[in-house]
């Protein structure tokens, strides 16, 4: 989300994106020694003049751990005739930098990436530019697919991998290669048209020669409406015929199944049909904040941690007496240079289940009614909730509360007009000992901000927007706080961790519902429907998994929504507790708990995401493509957004070509209505590389098709 777009309600929910960290040493994120991978072939042919449809690509990985790298500066150098678009460019939350080259006279290019943080040799690619070659004549002029023909012409390679040969956008088998002549085998599902013939190599490919269709004789997919069809090998995703039938709708679900973080997969989904196809370009933009992102790069820190014992004799604390209110008591504060403030706190209120402390420079910020509310809240229900569903905290203190600390060093984190700012937040490193963490407290803490109406620490904050604000994040990060002791004071997977904090959220909003306390409830739901509302808008842009790179509110409002599918079908509150408490971490413990695959679970949840509740199915679905439990249609709604936020494209019968960049663990959804004529024929469908050629096997991409009416 762009700061400058970011409404006010919103600004308000972002403070609920808060913050579980700990470790002071090792070397961060941003230092970290990479390596730089191309990405596709290293070889590309091109005619002169053109920019290539297609940038050149680098995967940036740590070069210790290999996960992806976000932010990295790569710089690009050419030597030879093309020319590039920058000198520079940045990876993505991917890891991947790009950079467009545009091809000049003949002859070849050398472009080298490299990086100042580079381990290993540079990332190289060569660029030759080649006369366009030149279709002279097919043989048969009129062929069936799945037939051999014959082109001939100019400037082919005599290397066959080398050559491409397409039918309207899908690439025929190439059997044999010479510079002058191409034998090559017809895709098998085409229809009964004239179809452009482009052949080449690389970009550099021919103008387009028409070649007439017979049409495909392949079998004829018939759904039903309700009925699912789910293409996973490369071969029946390059030969599909859906049959017509008059005015119905199918949805098409294109799902990346792929359970670990990296690149997105580049596709294209043809449909060929009576007509030509129209290239669709999809969105790819991605949301960000500073709040999710400084709680992501929090939580990294924390994995430093975790060399050497994990037992529980490092991390108890002398017992001491419960608090009483007036104690004083000094307290370190993780600052924005990720070192720590030391401050001095007073005891203002002490309850059952927490002890309320607001620091001596903040002294007249808060009323004691304030913080008695505070209190209250945390007390009942969310401590009460989020210990009977996850488990019991720690207490390396023995006494029983957990410790709540108000200090404008937490004010002090948010960069003044960011947009979202750190409410509050968890600190794991006081769960461990000084040998791990120097900066530990010895005890289970959460550090808040305080009203800051003159605007002294970072931008002015009301005591209306603490007292709103603070409260979810307090649910959410407790549940961290739980979850860390659970798991032995290790870190679970980032976008596992993030979604079962975030699901504490609405366990607590529920309780209020039940309570008939619909403004509280408001409070604790607000949040993750928003981010729900986010990922929904723009499906491509998110992947689930996200590990390494900053956790943007589209990814936690995908994880959000996965718990909630999952708690519906596979256990309900039971499911997160084992989670919580596992040995496993992120899919390993997701598939391992619920008893189901990943790429079942992922291909399963994308198709609900849109079947559940949809006004326009005519049709009953099997029980495992709702949610159960929870609508969220229902749960999306607002008055000032009426309308589900998932809305696929809709897409001609007659044919279309859709470019979609889907990253792992996510999908792409388009729809399909079928003319309401009597004799439209099949349509043909492949899903394919941004070149036409088929997928490699394995590459994790499925297509569903589910017809609707």
């Amino acid at each position: 989300m762009q700061p400058n777009r970011t409404s006010g309600a919103v600004r308000l929910l972002l403070a609920t994106l808060l913050v579980s960290s700990c470790g002071e040493s090792g070397t961060g994120p941003g230092e970290a020694r990479v390596t730089l991978t191309a990405i596709g072939g290293a070889l590309i042919h091109a005619p002169p003049s053109l920019r290539l449809p297609e940038p050149l690509r680098v995967l940036a990985l740590d070069a210790g751990t290999q996960a992806p790298q976000a932010g990295i500066e790569v710089e690009w150098q050419i030597t030879g005739p093309a020319t590039l678009a920058a000198g520079m460019s940045v990876t993505d939350e991917y890891g991947v930098a790009e950079i467009i080259v545009t091809s000049r006279e003949l002859g070849t290019s050398r472009i080298v990436a490299t990086t100042g943080r580079l381990q290993g040799p540079m990332s190289e690619f060569e660029l030759r530019t080649i006369p366009r070659p030149t279709i002279e004549g097919i043989s048969p002029a009129m062929a069936a697919p799945g037939a051999g023909i014959i082109i001939t012409g100019t400037g082919f390679s005599t290397v066959l991998h080398e050559n491409i040969v397409t039918f309207d956008g899908v690439q025929g088998a190439i059997t044999a290669a010479t510079s002058t002549e191409l034998r090559v085998t017809v895709p098998p599902c085409l229809p009964a048209r004239t179809l452009a013939v482009r052949a080449g190599v690389g970009f550099a490919l021919s103008e387009a020669q028409p070649l007439a269709s017979t049409g495909s004789t392949a079998g004829t997919l018939t759904i039903v409406p309700g009925d699912v069809r789910t293409f996973s090998e490369p071969s029946a995703l390059t030969c599909i015929r859906l049959e017509h039938a008059r005015d119905a709708l199918y949805l098409l679900v294109t799902n990346n199944v792929t359970s670990g973080f990296g690149p997105p997969a580049w596709l294209n989904l043809h449909a060929l049909g009576a007509d030509p196809v129209a290239a669709l370009i999809s969105p790819t933009a991605t949301g960000d904040d500073f709040a999710a992102g400084w709680e992501t790069g929090l939580r990294l820190r924390e994995r430093s941690l975790l060399a050497g014992p994990t037992t529980r004799e490092l991390v108890e604390a002398p017992a001491a007496p419960v608090p009483v209110v007036g104690d004083r008591r000094e307290f370190n504060v993780l600052n924005a240079e990720q070192g720590f403030d030391r401050i001095q706190a007073v005891a203002r209120v002490v309850s059952d289940r927490a002890v309320l402390y607001v620091d001596e420079a903040a002294a007249g910020t808060f009323t004691d009614a304030d913080l008695l509310t505070f209190a209250d809240l945390f007390d009942d229900p969310i401590h009460a909730t989020i210990v009977g569903v996850y488990g019991e905290p720690s207490d390396i203190d023995d006494n029983d509360r957990v410790l709540i600390v108000f200090t404008p060093r937490v004010n002090a984190l948010t960069p003044r007009s960011s947009g979202s700012f750190v409410a509050g937040f968890f600190y794991g490193c006081d769960l461990v000992s000084r040998s791990r963490c120097s900066g530990t407290n010895r005890a289970e803490v959460f550090y808040s901000i305080v009203p800051d109406a003159t605007g002294e620490w970072s931008d002015r904050r009301s005591l209306t927007t603490v007292m709103a604000s603070v409260p979810p994040v307090l649910a959410h990060e407790f549940q961290h706080m739980i979850n860390y002791a659970q798991r032995g004071f290790s870190s679970e997977e980032l976008w596992l961790s993030e979604a079962l904090a975030h699901m504490a959220e609405d366990l607590v909003g529920e309780v209020f519902l039940e309570r008939q306390d619909d403004a509280a409830a408001a409070t604790f739901f607000h949040g993750n429907r928003a981010r729900a509302r986010q990922y929904l808008f723009e499906p491509e842009a998110f992947s689930l998994v996200a590990r390494e790179a900053p956790g943007t509110l589209g990814m936690r409002g995908s994880g959000w929504l996965f718990l909630q599918y999952v708690r519906g079908h596979y256990g309900g509150d039971e499911l997160l507790r084992r989670l919580t408490s596992g040995t496993r971490s992120g899919v390993a413990n997701m598939t391992a708990e619920t008893g189901q695959s990943w790429e079942q679970l992922i291909t399963d949840f994308g198709l609900a995401l849109w079947v559940d509740d949809a006004p326009e199915l005519e049709a009953v679905v099997a029980v495992r493509y709702t949610f159960a439990d929870f609508s969220p249609r229902d749960a999306l709604y607002t008055a000032a957004t009426p309308i589900y936020p998932l809305q696929p494209a809709v897409l001609s019968w007659t044919g279309f070509s859709a470019r979609l960049v889907v990253p792992p663990s996510s999908q792409a959804y388009r729809l399909v209505r079928a003319p309401d004529a009597p004799a439209a024929g099949a349509l043909n469908f492949a899903l394919v590389e941004t070149d036409g050629a088929p997928l490699a096997t394995g590459s994790g991409v499925r297509l569903t098709i589910f017809r609707v009416r």
